[in-house]
């Protein structure tokens, strides 16, 4: 009985921990998705890739060696007579990074070297451009997968405790 009453007291701080985390899982994975929402107001004006490739670079963490491609799109714009440096594709949590390289060439093919391009350019601020005003499905999806999976169990959680019986006394 003072092992059941133990793992009930601890349920609380339990679910106040997967509410916690839910949240700001789910916040910050949809970070990329206000961006996107935030940038229907830019500038559009015209822009050329000037560097166009990815970097191979490994990650041992365990006894295999592990590659990652990052993408490195390099694009110039101008915009009221001054140029302007970019290197942002879409909107996301982090950079481009690939665990195959099929999937950062694909990019790649869309911006090769040279190619005229379209840039979208926030107003108050010219340096923040972008060439795709949609949110990388990478890492901020995930994220709000994971946050509402940490909520679904903190719901499980509290339906498993309000059909539990109480504790009878002794």
């Amino acid at each position: 009985m003072q092992l059941l009453a133990k793992r009930i007291r601890w349920r609380p701080i339990i679910r106040l921990f997967l509410t916690v985390i839910g949240i700001v899982l789910c916040l910050t994975g949809l970070y990329p998705f206000s961006q996107t929402i935030q940038s229907q107001n830019w500038l559009l004006v015209e822009g050329k890739i000037f560097s166009s490739g990815y970097i191979k670079s490994d990650n041992q963490q365990t006894d295999r060696m592990q590659f990652f491609y990052q993408t490195a799109v390099k694009y110039e714009y101008v915009l009221d007579r001054q140029r302007y440096l970019g290197e942002r594709v879409e909107f996301g949590l982090t950079d481009q990074s690939f665990f195959f390289q099929e999937f950062a060439e694909k990019i790649l093919q869309r911006y090769p070297l040279g190619k005229p391009v379209r840039v979208y350019v926030n107003p108050q601020q010219a340096n923040e451009a972008v060439l795709e005003r949609t949110p990388s499905m990478g890492g901020g999806f995930l994220l709000v997968l994971l946050g509402g999976f940490c909520l679904m169990v903190n719901f499980m959680l509290s339906e498993r405790l309000a059909n539990s019986k109480p504790l009878a006394r002794y």
